[in-house]
């Protein structure tokens, strides 16, 4: 995997998305390609990638679901848990790889993303419920960041920054307002609470 060639390097901000099937066996298997780039990177740079969450967690309210269907998931889907909760798997499985491997973080968001390197804290500060893929996103301070895009054996159309451009000009009418119960931090003495949002509170992460 020889990324220097794709114009990454040294301290760059990359997201990166990867079919592991489209690029074929790896001798080490597919953590391989997130950590040559990585090596390309260094600790100066970051490295990203968009995880979202398992089906259905975004789902309600959406009115995409009958009413029915929506009351089900409400009482059997698990609290989501941006720390532990698998990607999607509509992302492929490379995100997880990245996920679950050592100093890997990800943000309190369904619409949520993977970051390693050295930028996470600023990248992860913030993202809006209303449009979380536009302004004051992770994709915005991406943008700022003059953040760099890297496809191996993926499609330009699968390219997640392209929903920075719907939402931050208002023409997607997707928001990401989960409505089933999800930490939002972590403290073991606290029963869990419904706010406004569906969103289980606790006092700290």
């Amino acid at each position: 995997m020889i990324f220097a060639s794709w114009a990454s390097r040294h301290g760059d901000t990359v997201m990166l998305h990867a079919s592991v099937r489209a690029v074929g066996e790896i001798a080490g298997g597919p953590d391989q390609i997130h950590l040559a780039l990585k090596s390309v990177l260094t600790s100066e740079g970051t490295l990203m990638m968009y995880a979202s969450c398992p089906r259905y967690y975004d789902e309600v309210g959406r009115g995409n679901l009958t009413a029915g269907k929506e009351r089900e998931i409400r009482e059997k889907l698990p609290t989501f848990d941006p720390v532990t909760a698998r990607s999607a798997r509509d992302n492929g499985i490379l995100v997880e790889f990245l996920r679950t491997y050592p100093d890997s973080r990800v943000n309190c968001h369904v619409a949520r993303f993977v970051f390693w390197g050295k930028q996470p804290e600023h990248l992860t500060s913030s993202q809006p419920w209303h449009y979380a893929f536009g302004l004051g996103s992770p994709l915005d301070r991406f943008l700022a960041l003059d953040g760099k895009i890297v496809l191996p054996g993926s499609d330009h159309d699968t390219v997640t920054f392209l929903r920075y451009i719907e939402h931050a000009l208002g023409w997607s009418s997707s928001t990401a307002i989960p409505r089933v119960p999800m930490v939002v931090s972590r403290s073991s003495n606290v029963s869990p609470e419904w706010t406004s949002r569906g969103i289980r509170s606790f006092t700290s992460l």
